[in-house]
């Protein structure tokens, strides 16, 4: 019988290799063994493993062009009121490795929102690298299981792919054997989802990527899990948040501060809130108990690590609660853009203070 296949798909920043998927899939297995199953029974590994699903490379070659072009690109941002876009020079140096958050994040959500050439490239790069994996895993067992966890711009991203290879009938001459009809994923996990807030079409809420029982139409997968963090800058405007999928689907909200990244993927992935429900998904139901859920939950505390009664970042917290209530969640990237880059530099405040303690255990995958 073969593994469950977790799909990993990352968000913005840079992402060379295959070492963050390496990072993200340990942070999992070391939270697998907070519970007596995984420690005496069975590891994870032996359940599942993990799949990177990257598209890194086709933004920095797509930067790497836009380097050369700093002055054109500028004349874009100014034009869209972009931050920052009044300077025309702002994406000069965006393809090395000393660019900041500016140019080596918010250039990776312009990538792939306003550019079709290079989202569809980018879309299509996922798509393959998805439906080849389970091509071959099908080939050998036809009751193989597939889940998929995305982080930030990757929720997108990977709505965006799912959407076009769920719902499209044919691939070329050949019938769509990975389509709604066909197959559907046990379940698909969005860590600090913003699909909707760069929805082009179809919308997030209307497309195949939500839950359903087998017995229902163009739904992609068994159960659905969104999780968002009160704080994550990224997840302010237009937040995803249906009101009518069902049991099936879950939107949890998150308080903790376990690290001083709270946007960054392990800082999600340390939750139970958010570890349980994978950890179920991926191996079996019952490898976590409903008692020993409830104590996770009940017992995970909201700081630590890092933040461990430390008065400076919880007022630091609260700073950027103020400012989180300058982002109107009904409108869209554009007009919010600025409230984003004050939270971010938050953030970015909190990290400073952190120093060293930035890249800990707990830290980020951003």
């Amino acid at each position: 019988m073969a593994k469950h296949t977790l799909f990993l798909v990352h968000g913005m920043g840079r992402f060379e290799g295959t070492q963050w998927s390496d990072e993200v899939w340990n942070k999992l297995v070391e939270c697998s063994e907070r519970y007596p199953h995984f420690r005496t029974k069975k590891k994870l590994k032996e359940y599942a493993e993990h799949v990177p699903v990257g598209y890194d490379g086709l933004i920095r070659k797509a930067l790497a062009r836009w380097d050369a072009q700093a002055t054109t690109f500028g004349e874009f941002a100014q034009a869209n009121k972009l931050c920052h876009g009044d300077s025309l020079d702002w994406l000069t140096g965006v393809s090395g490795d000393g660019a900041g958050f500016l140019l080596s994040h918010v250039a990776d959500v312009i990538i792939c929102r306003f550019f079709r050439h290079e989202s569809a490239q980018i879309r299509a790069n996922v798509q393959l690298t998805i439906f080849k994996e389970i091509q071959r895993k099908r080939a050998t067992d036809a009751d193989a299981e597939f889940s998929l966890m995305a982080h930030s711009l990757g929720t997108s991203v990977a709505h965006d792919a799912l959407a076009e290879l769920g719902a499209a009938p044919r691939i070329g001459d050949n019938v769509n054997l990975f389509g709604t009809e066909n197959f559907r994923f046990k379940s698909i996990h969005m860590l600090a989802n913003v699909s909707r807030l760069l929805q082009t079409e179809p919308k997030a809420y209307e497309s195949v990527v939500r839950p359903g029982p087998n017995s229902t139409q163009n739904r992609y997968c068994g159960r659905m899990y969104c999780h968002r963090h009160e704080l994550d800058p990224f997840t302010k405007p237009k937040p995803f948040d249906p009101v009518s999928w069902g049991g099936d689907f879950r939107m949890t909200n998150l308080r903790h501060y376990r690290a001083w990244d709270v946007h960054g993927w392990l800082h999600y992935l340390d939750n139970p809130r958010v570890h349980i429900p994978l950890l179920k998904s991926i191996a079996k139901s019952s490898a976590v108990t409903p008692k020993q859920t409830r104590e996770a939950v009940d017992t995970y505390p909201r700081f630590g690590g890092d933040l461990d009664n430390l008065a400076i970042a919880q007022g630091k917290i609260a700073e950027l609660h103020a400012l989180a209530q300058g982002i109107n969640e009904d409108k869209g990237l554009k007009e919010n853009f600025d409230a984003l880059c004050k939270m971010w530099d938050g953030v970015k405040e909190l990290r400073d203070l952190a120093g060293d303690t930035w890249a800990s255990p707990e830290g980020s995958v951003t």
